[in-house]
């Protein structure tokens, strides 16, 4: 396929970092990130690598505290712990939490100062009143169809996902910027009848090939999201080879929106260390 119809996330995500590197050196200390992670997922694991190498070449300093098992009352007097530090500027907890954890206390209890996922409720509203804010995926979102000037406003989106992470909070600020949205999940019936009628489809199931070219109309913008991996190949949501006939933009599986997302969370970073 041409080259012109790829969302480069890799090459995205390097320019934000850069940028943010040249800035974050001029502040007079270093922030400080911290990042809790509960269970041996690998994939958790793989992810906290991957912001903790970002975090690095922006001049980030992460801490990281991990556990095998532990339980929500503990969290909570860590995120206390973490709300007081003077040096800690931001507070990511990595999801997903294992069973027996009240995830809702614990990302509630992050103060919106320091929520640079914006998982707590009260940081999530933000996104309402200010163009800037958002939690790093949809954002990252938003920031690369602007990148690439790929216009919103009077567009039909289909997004496939409804999560506080992911669909909801995306639907809002495609919303702001006057984009026609509709949030498929899964109960969503006759699926297709609505990815066949949208200008841009965004992805998030972890469903591979959910959506193929005979789903999608000519012209589409293609973003996906999703992620699985089989016999050690990565699939997205999106049939990249016949989607990628019909599309005037794609996102690749991997170097798509995943990079972004991470240099998003170098963005929010900065901006929590002037708070």
């Amino acid at each position: 396929m041409k080259t012109d119809k790829l969302l480069d996330g890799r090459a995205f995500a390097k320019k934000v970092i850069d940028k943010y590197e040249r800035k974050i050196s001029k502040l007079k200390a270093k922030p400080v990130l911290a990042v809790i992670l509960v269970d041996k997922d690998p994939a958790s694991h793989l992810y906290v690598r991957l912001k903790e190498q970002a975090c690095q070449r922006a001049g980030i300093i992460m801490e990281k505290y991990f556990f095998k098992k532990t339980t929500t009352s503990k969290l909570l007097s860590l995120i206390r712990h973490l709300n007081s530090s003077r040096k800690v500027k931001g507070i990511l907890v990595q999801l997903p939490l294992p069973r027996g954890i009240d995830k809702a206390k614990v990302l509630r209890e992050i103060i919106p100062e320091k929520d640079v996922d914006f998982l707590n409720p009260n940081t999530l509203g933000q996104i309402l009143y200010d163009d800037e804010a958002g939690p790093c995926t949809p954002k990252g979102i938003v920031k690369l169809l602007y990148e690439y000037k790929i216009k919103v406003a009077g567009k039909n989106v289909c997004i496939i996902n409804n999560s506080d992470l992911v669909g909801r909070p995306l639907a809002l600020m495609l919303m702001k910027r006057n984009a026609t949205v509709t949030v498929c999940h899964t109960k969503t019936k006759n699926l297709y009848d609505y990815t066949k009628k949208a200008d841009i489809i965004i992805s998030a199931t972890g469903n591979p090939g959910l959506v193929k070219g005979r789903h999608v109309k000519r012209g589409v913008v293609a973003i996906d999201i999703g992620i699985k991996k089989i016999d050690e190949k990565i699939y997205g949501d999106i049939d990249f080879k016949s989607v990628s006939k019909k599309a005037s933009f794609i996102t690749p599986v991997p170097g798509g929106v995943g990079p972004v997302t991470i240099a998003m969370l170098v963005e929010n970073m900065f901006e929590a260390s002037k708070k």
